[in-house]
């Protein structure tokens, strides 16, 4: 079964991924090599925003996958982007400078990693009023969830999809990451994972594969399947179960 990854950095030269193309190839070749046939592109909008355009994103995008193709590597690179969530995260999405995932109305967002700001959950309200499904990358890594899983759970009965990081769970952030990350995941609290790769070697490389293996062996190869391969597969083809019908 090949896996889908739906947040990594694999974009050159838009945040702190790779810085040339090479390798950004270099890291496809790697998810392939773990099984990875799906790739969403999601550098930070900060730093998209503060020295290119969303266009960018795109055009970068279209480059990586007509090279993949010329070298013959079976992996497809989608559009997204990695939005921190703020305010005017709406009007951002409104004008087209908050992105969601490339032919979906499935969206990242990211919350600051100290705490969860008073505004979120409103935010996130208006956000899915105009139709989207939200996506929470590495809830473990934020100061709040980790002292008090009700924030998440709140978020979760709210709609809210939950992704945690294949790194998270081996560890390479940390023993209070990886105990955090575990835990959401025994609680029902996880619903994807996800690489967020941003080199194709070290502790950020695009593996998925270690983590399945781990998911699989504390709640089932069955649920290890559907974090990694069917939930971001139905997400990528805009069949998600709780997408509402203005997202079509």
């Amino acid at each position: 079964m090949n896996f889908v990854d739906i947040h990594s950095h694999i974009l050159p030269g838009l945040d702190d991924g790779p810085s040339d193309i090479a390798d950004s190839i270099k890291m496809a070749k790697v998810a392939y090599c773990d099984g990875i046939s799906v790739i969403v592109a999601t550098p930070h909008d900060r730093d998209v925003l503060a020295k290119f355009s969303p266009s960018k994103i795109i055009s970068l995008t279209n480059t990586v996958n007509k090279m993949l193709v010329e070298q013959f590597i079976p992996v497809k690179v989608f559009v997204g982007m990695e939005n921190h969530l703020a305010m005017d995260s709406p009007e951002q999405f409104d004008k087209g400078m908050a992105l969601p995932i490339e032919g979906t109305g499935s969206m990242l967002i990211e919350l600051p990693f100290e705490f969860v700001p008073w505004y979120a959950e409103d935010i996130m309200f208006r956000l899915q009023d105009r139709g989207l499904q939200l996506i929470l990358v590495h809830p473990e890594r934020n100061a709040w969830i980790q002292k008090n899983f009700s924030i998440l759970s709140r978020m979760i009965d709210m709609g809210v999809l939950s992704q945690i990081t294949a790194g998270s769970l081996m560890g390479k952030f940390g023993p209070l990451v990886q105990k955090t990350a575990c835990l959401l995941l025994r609680d029902g609290l996880a619903h994807i994972v996800a690489s967020d790769s941003h080199s194709y070697k070290g502790s950020r490389s695009p593996i998925l594969s270690e983590a399945v293996d781990y998911i699989g062996k504390v709640i089932g190869f069955e649920a290890a399947n559907r974090m990694a391969y069917e939930t971001p597969a139905s997400i990528i083809n805009n069949l998600y179960p709780g997408m509402s019908e203005a997202s079509g």
